[in-house]
């Protein structure tokens, strides 16, 4: 058994609270969040090589967003700007720019999201009268985004997401 250590990598950039954070090819991005009011900033720490730097934030300021990654995009959804918000963009990592996609059927803030293959499952949060509890699906391949009638949720204000392929696609065969 293999032992782990925590070791403190201090941020040199400005502190912010709120943000989203996505794990992509060994950077950690960290997107948007608050300090006072939502920024439209993009923090980036390389973990071999122990480096920190800025890469284009998002069009829209955004804190308590989801973010999440899928085939070489990162994708951000929901958040306050001033209220919830319905829009979605992602970063295209190779050409260093932002996009729009279709938006969201809600407006939410403190969404969670999390992305199996080409599809990203987004779970509502608080949308600003209260919880929801449910979840859409969007398709990267066809900019299309449903309700997902095949899991409820319990209506939440904070929680983590985490999608598991149960299907099968990716088991590998054991041979007793």
């Amino acid at each position: 058994m293999q032992d782990y250590s925590w070791t403190d990598i201090r941020c040199p950039f400005e502190k912010r609270r709120d943000a989203a954070c996505v794990f992509w090819d060994n950077v950690v991005y960290i997107l948007g969040g608050s300090q006072l009011f939502p920024i439209k900033r993009m923090d980036c720490y390389n973990v071999v090589k122990d480096s920190w730097y800025s890469k284009l934030g998002p069009p829209t300021p955004r804190d308590s967003l989801a973010a999440c990654a899928a085939e070489g995009k990162i994708y951000t959804s929901g958040g306050s700007e001033v209220g919830g918000l319905d829009s979605v963009e992602y970063y295209d990592i190779k050409l260093n720019e932002w996009k729009m996609v279709s938006p969201m059927s809600w407006k939410g803030v403190t969404v969670k999201c999390a992305a199996v293959g080409s599809t990203i499952y987004v779970l509502a949060g608080f949308q600003g009268v209260g919880r929801l509890g449910h979840i859409l699906e969007y398709n990267t391949e066809i900019d299309k985004w449903t309700a997902n009638s095949k899991v409820r949720a319990f209506p939440v204000t904070s929680c983590l997401i985490c999608v598991v392929d149960t299907c099968g696609a990716n088991e590998e065969t054991l041979e007793t």
